[in-house]
Parts: structure tokens; sequence; C-alpha cells
């Protein structure tokens, strides 16, 4: 009998099907793999939200209020530690949306559909974190924008709208002809236009400027900050209690009613070329300029004008007092104008003065006011800008105002490296000024701010940028109170040569004559710009050698750098939140101390002992 030889392999046929099994097998492998993905992805997603829902109601519960933005709502959580690009969740296409009606978050899938949470039944209530606002598309949805957004710089809008962190939005066009909206719109910097006229708006954040174009009755409200203007063409416009404008402008071409009603702060309400119809103005907060036809009721502006006087730019003298209207003119400087120098603006006059938009950009000086007898002077500048060897100059006036103005050295730019040698950018010469400088910048001079050969002089410095050598200098000055609050004072070294120069932040003596100084300050934050300190290089954010200085310091300050040098400090007082935050306090190496231990000893004498500190 034959035997018959065993199979030593497997036939084409057989091996196809094998392969056809494996291929099987690895796709039920596969899909069930990213099935398992998705489904631990979608678990950590549902903790997430559940764990932001937690937090949330704690706030609330604390605050009794409801957050007013998704900004606001998002800082309640990254102040528990979960920082805003987490909010990104792990499954792939799924959002992470906040609802501001319930105050709630909730999970949705790739089709936006609910996963977990709630969702408003008013749509635009319902505010998608993302990194686009092209995610809203057939939603109806708000959406806020992630810090990660690269996308274009204007953005068309038709629902809700919250910037976020990103500050690359340039212009945001709000528009809606469909049935009427609530719609909150929150913007960092940048111009809102608005053309809604069903719709309120309840506008957060600043903008540079605001034009409405139409709204509805009560249907703008801000509540932050516009630091340009808000130009009304049709429509109710709610500035309300706290919130801050430069200027409010009717203009000629309006296209219905308006109504402004203020319960904030304005600088300049402009109705010069508005008519006198169907027009009304309202204030129970504080306008401190109107100018044109229309009668404000409620609270009277302190400066009234009917109308402003164009400045050109042959104007090198004013002569008489009223407002002053310099908006796109740039002024030229005139050598020797009057015998007093090389200004491009010469204030001579007893009578009050407003100017607005003054602009002067040249190798020069840009205001002069000066006293040619004893009578007082009162100077406002609003809105301003000036490029120059030196900005201002203060030769005689009782009160001067600065307001939203932008002082910078010529021929400098990058403010936090450079500084001009010696030049001051604000110099007060005359005993008895009362000066305010407020929402402004002075950057590149030696000395921000210089006090020379005065007496009692009042210097309010609020809510300000300098950046020089020092922020406040004096020579020969008796009897100086300067009030220093919510600013940002960066020092910046300059050099002659190879020889550094004093970077004292706040005050800078520049003889021994000074005496009877004030300084209260508070709410600051203070940068050193290079370290550490060197023989000429004291780098103390506050150098006080005056005799009989007091020094208040209180608020919640910021400083980088060592706090106090002094000379001759009679007396400090300082709150127990006066020093909140110190982010790094640097070895005395003029001393040659070790660093200091403790804040109390922060605070150093130049003979090495400890000032009279009370700590209250």
């Amino acid at each position: 009998m034959k035997l018959k030889k065993a199979k030593k392999g497997f036939t084409l046929v057989e091996l196809v099907v094998v392969i056809a099994i494996i291929a099987v097998l690895s796709t039920v492998s596969v899909v069930g793999y990213f099935g398992f993905t998705k489904k631990a992805n979608v678990s950590g997603d549902k903790a997430l939200v559940l764990q932001l829902n937690t937090i949330l109601k704690a706030k609330e519960t604390e605050t009794g209020s409801k957050p007013e933005t998704a900004t606001e709502a998002i800082g309640y959580v990254e102040e528990q530690g979960i920082n805003v690009t987490k909010l990104k969740p792990l499954t792939s296409k799924y959002l992470i949306a906040w609802n501001s009606e319930a105050n709630e978050f909730a999970l949705l899938n790739e089709s936006k559909e609910l996963v977990t949470g709630k969702l408003s039944s008013t749509a635009n209530l319902n505010w998608l974190i993302a990194s686009s606002y092209s995610v809203t598309e057939n939603t109806g949805y708000s959406v806020y924008l992630m810090p990660d957004y690269k996308g274009d710089s204007t953005l068309n809008i038709t629902t809700g709208f919250d910037v976020g962190e990103n500050a690359n939005v340039e212009v945001v066009n709000y528009t809606n002809t469909e049935s009427a909206k609530h719609v909150v719109i929150r913007t960092n910097g940048g111009e809102l236009n608005i053309n809604a006229e069903n719709d309120t708006i309840y506008h957060h954040g600043n903008s540079d400027d605001v034009n409405i174009i139409k709204c509805a009755d009560h249907s703008y409200y801000l509540y932050g900050e516009v630091t340009g203007a808000v130009t009304v063409k049709q429509g109710h416009v709610k500035i309300t209690e706290g919130a801050t404008v430069n200027t409010i402008v009717v203009p000629l071409d309006i296209t219905g009613t308006i109504e402004v009603e203020n319960k904030g702060t304005v600088s300049v309400v402009n109705t010069e070329n508005a008519s006198t119809e169907n027009i009304s103005i309202k204030n129970e907060g504080t306008i401190d300029i109107a100018v044109g036809q229309i009668t404000i009721t409620g609270n009277k502006s302190e400066n009234s004008y009917t109308e402003s006087k164009k400045l050109t730019s042959d104007t090198h003298e004013i002569t008489a007092g009223g407002y002053y209207d310099g908006t796109g003119v740039t002024f030229s400087t005139v050598e020797n104008f009057g015998d007093v120098g090389s200004y491009s603006l010469f204030i001579n006059t007893t009578e009050k003065v407003i100017i607005n938009g003054f602009q002067y950009n040249g190798n020069g000086q840009g205001i002069l006011v000066s006293k040619p007898n004893e009578e007082s002077k009162d100077l406002t500048l609003v809105n301003s800008f000036i490029k120059g060897t030196r900005a201002i100059c203060v030769k005689g006036a009782d009160r001067v105002t600065i307001d939203n103005c932008d002082f910078s050295y010529f021929g400098l730019s990058d403010f936090d490296e450079e500084v001009a040698n010696g030049n001051p950018g604000f110099l007060i010469n005359n005993s008895g000024a009362c000066i305010t400088l407020k929402n402004s910048e002075i950057k590149g001079y030696a000395y921000s701010v210089y006090t020379s050969i005065a007496s009692d002089v009042k210097i309010d410095i609020l809510n300000c940028i300098l950046k020089g050598r020092a922020g406040l200098a004096t020579y020969e000055t008796d009897g100086l109170v300067a009030t220093i609050n919510g600013c940002k004072i960066h020092g910046v070294n300059g050099f002659t040569g190879s020889t550094e120069v004093y970077a004292n932040i706040t005050t800078q003596n520049i003889d021994d004559n000074n005496k009877n100084i004030t300084l209260n300050i508070a709410n600051c934050d203070f940068t050193v710009y290079r370290l550490p300190a060197t023989v000429n290089n004291f780098q103390y954010a506050i150098s006080v050698d005056f005799e009989n200085t007091n020094l208040n310091l209180t608020g919640n300050n910021t400083f980088y750098g060592t706090i106090c040098y002094s000379e001759n400090l009679t007396k400090s007082e300082l709150s127990n939140k006066a020093y909140d935050i110190i982010k790094d306090v640097r070895t005395d190496t003029t001393k040659g101390n070790e660093g200091f231990a403790s804040v109390e000893m922060l605070i150093k004498s130049s003979n090495g002992n400890n000032c009279f500190v009370k700590i209250k």
C-alpha cells in the first residue's frame, strides 16, 4: 500500500483565508482600542466639567452673583489652578461651553450636541470655548477665544464674543438685522463697530474706539473703558457707574434719535457739529468738558463751551481762554518764540485753557506754560501726543491737568532700554503749582516728572506709566507733596560713555537743598531694568535723600528690586499690605550686605541701620 505524503505548507487559498481573518481581527482590535480610548477621554472630559461646575457654584455662593463674562467665569476656575488651556477637551472635536444663564459648564460632542451639563434654551447665552470664531456657525452660540487664537485681526460677528486674553484682534464688527437679542461683547483694545438696530449690547473690557451706527433703545451699555471716542449716530448709550470714556462724539450725520445717559466718567462730550433736535444727554456721573449747543441735564459739566477754537499748524501762542481742538494737526518747533525758548506752543494767558488732540513730533520742546504776572493760570491737556526733547514746561500755572496723553523722548524707540541723559519730560518750575497727571505715559526722559526751584508743589500721578532713570526727581524743592497711585514705574539705566547712572525709580535727589517732602505711594508696580546693583546704580524702587521726608506706602505694591534706600528718612508708615508682592529682592552690593532677611529690613538707611518703620 502506497503512503500519501504529508502536506508541508498552506495552499494559496488557505493563506488568503488566514490573511483575511487576521485583517478582520486587526480591524476589530483597532476599533476596540480607539473606542476604549475615546470612552476614556470622554470620561475624563466629563470629570473636568463636573470639577469646573463645583468651582463655579462655590464661587457663586461666596459672592452671591454670577460671572458677567466668560473671561470672569474662566478666571474663577484659574484661581483654583485650572489653566484656560486645560479647557480644550481630550476628546477630538469636542468642545466645552459655558452657560451664562445657569452659570454652568457643559461638554458638547463633534456635532455640538450636549454630552453632559446644561445648555441654555437661548442660544447666544451659551459660550463655546474655542480657538476660532467660526465654531459658532449654524448654532447661534457665543464664543470665547482661547489664548492660542491666530486668525484674522478683523472679525465680523453676529453673536456674543469674548476676546479673552488675545491682543491680536484689532477690529470687531457686530451686525444683526434679525430679531432682538441681548448680546455680551468683551474686547481687549482695538475698535468695536455696532450696527444692530434691534439689539441690546453689554460691552465689557476696553476698546480704543467704539462706533455705534445703529442700536435699539437702551441698546449699548458700557461697563469697561474706551480710551478714545464713542461715536453715536443712532440709539441709546448708557455709561454705567465705574465705566470711563475719553470722548463721546455726536457727529453731524446722525441717522436717528440719540440718548446718552452717563453714570460713569467722561472726559469730553462733543456735540459741536450736531443738531439740537433728537438728541438728549443726561449726566448722573462726571463729564469734565462739554462742547456744543446740546443742554446737558442732571449734573452740569464744570467746563462748558458752545464751540471750540481750531488750532492750526501756524498756531504757536494761545493768548485767550477757551476750548482748543488740535485734532489732525502736527505742530512744529519755533526757535526762541517770544524770547521764551524753542517751543511749539506757548500758553500766555491767565484765563482757563483746555487743549484736546495736540500733536508734536520733533527735535524740540512741546508746550510752555508761562506766567508774566502773579495771576493764576489753569491748563487742561487731553488726548495729546508729544514726542520731543521735552514734553511740557510749567513756569507759571496754579493748576495743570494732563489726561490720556503720551509723552516720549524724540529719537528713541525702545523705552525699556533707552533713556535720554539729563532731560526731564514734565518740568515744574514754579511754586504753589497743583499738578494732576493721569492715564498717561511718559517714556525715555531721564526724569519723567521734575520739580526745580519750587516750593509747596502738589503732584498727583494716577494710573500712569513712567519709564526713565527716575519717575520723580527734585531740585531745590521745599514742601512737595506727591501722591503716586496705580502706576507702573520702570527704571532704565542711562549711559554717558561707559559710566552707568542712577536708575532710582520713584524719586531722585538732584542736590542737597530738598526738604519737607511727603511721598504717598499706593498700588504701584516697580521694575528695575538692569540687575544687580552696582556702585553707580543703586537700583532702589524708592530713593529718599531728603531732609524731613515722610514716606507713606499703602495698598498693593509690586517690587522688582530693593524697596528703599534712604539718607534722611524721618518717618515711614507702611500698611500691612504695602508690600504684598516682592518679586525679587537682590543683594545690596553697594553696602556689601548679603541680602535682606525680612520685610522690615527691606528699608535701609545709608549708614546700614534700619529707618524708623511703623507697621500699621
